[in-house]
């Protein structure tokens, strides 16, 4: 996962590149911090995943200034069921993708099978992804705590997310400021 402001040494001088789970790096002091593509969500399966989730909310809220943003999206427990089988393809490729989902124990499964023609041959890749679910309700609870103020939203600007996808638009509350 990244944690700098951004990946390109010239549009942000003093960025810097990191590649690490954010639950295992440290979060230095900045003006935002930013998790897009459900990064959040993922956990090994046997992982604390509330816990490690709270934890860095903590150390978040301590890397960002009053008026820091946190932001960052997941993906809600609910409706519309999201197990199903999913396909696309090209001349020369192919992705299908299965979701299994398991509301009761908040998880969701991804099995990702590509097919990429090389030459005469076609190459097959899989990957099995493991996926938490959230409460909203749960979570801006946990992030007011924390001391952010939270706003949420099915989008990032013009660009919606998947069904169930929910963006969380955290700032850093002056420490005078009490709970929303």
């Amino acid at each position: 996962m990244l944690h700098a402001a951004s990946t390109a040494a010239w549009a942000v001088p003093g960025a810097r590149f990191v590649k690490a789970s954010i639950y295992d790096t440290e979060i230095p002091t900045c003006q935002a911090v930013v998790a897009l593509g459900e990064p959040l969500t993922y956990h090994a399966q046997h992982a604390e995943a509330d816990r490690r989730l709270q934890v860095f909310f903590q150390r978040a809220s301590v890397a960002l200034p009053p008026g820091g943003m946190l932001i960052f999206d997941v993906i809600e427990t609910g409706e519309p069921s999201l197990a199903g089988r999913f396909w696309s393809s090209g001349a020369d490729w192919a992705v299908l993708v299965r979701t299994d989902e398991d509301q009761a124990k908040r998880a969701l499964v991804r099995t990702i099978e590509t097919f990429r023609r090389i030459d005469a041959l076609y190459r097959l890749g899989r990957e099995v992804h493991h996926v938490r679910l959230f409460d909203a309700g749960e979570l801006s609870s946990r992030l007011t705590e924390c001391g952010f103020a939270v706003q949420t939203g099915p989008a990032y600007g013009a660009h919606s997310l998947a069904p169930r996808g929910l963006a969380f638009f955290c700032t850093r509350r002056c420490v005078s400021e009490g709970p929303n």
